[in-house]
C-alpha cells in the first residue's frame, strides 16, 4: 500500500476541515468485469471515503496501479468541500509501485489525464 495525500484549502488559502473525499478505482470493464489484485499480498477495495482534518489534510492508502488487473486502471478522486459555495473537484491518478523505503505521494505529482476508456 502507498499513502496518497492532499490538502483542501479555500480560495483565501485557509484549510477546509471536514471536506469529503471519494476515491474510486476505475478500470476498463469491457476488458475485465472485475478489477483484481495481481498478487494475494493485497486485498483490493474499489472505493474509499475520507474527510479532511483541521489542517485540510486528507490521506488514503492505495494499492499501486501496476499491481491491479486489468492494466491501464486509474483512481478517480472527487474532493467535495463541505461549504456549499465550493464545487467538487474530480481528477485521476496512477499510484506508483511501492519501494523499500516508504514514500508518500502528493496527488498533484501523480495526476494523469482522464483515461480514454472512461470518457463518454
Amino acid at each position: 500500500m502507498v499513502r496518497i495525500f492532499n490538502t483542501l484549502v479555500s480560495a483565501d488559502g485557509s484549510p477546509i476541515q471536514g471536506g469529503s473525499v471519494l476515491v474510486d478505482l476505475m478500470w476498463n470493464r469491457v476488458l475485465q468485469p472485475v478489477a483484481q489484485p495481481i498478487s494475494s499480498e493485497y486485498f483490493l477495495d474499489t472505493q474509499w471515503v475520507t474527510v479532511s482534518d483541521a489542517s485540510g489534510l486528507w490521506e488514503v492508502n492505495l494499492v499501486p496501479n501496476a499491481s491491479i488487473t486489468p492494466a491501464g486502471n486509474a483512481y478517480r478522486i472527487t474532493e467535495k468541500p463541505r461549504r456549499y459555495s465550493y464545487y467538487p473537484t474530480t481528477y485521476y491518478i496512477v499510484v506508483p509501485p511501492e519501494s523499500s523505503t516508504p514514500v508518500d505521494y502528493y496527488v498533484g505529482d501523480i495526476k494523469i489525464d482522464k483515461p480514454d476508456w472512461a470518457k463518454p
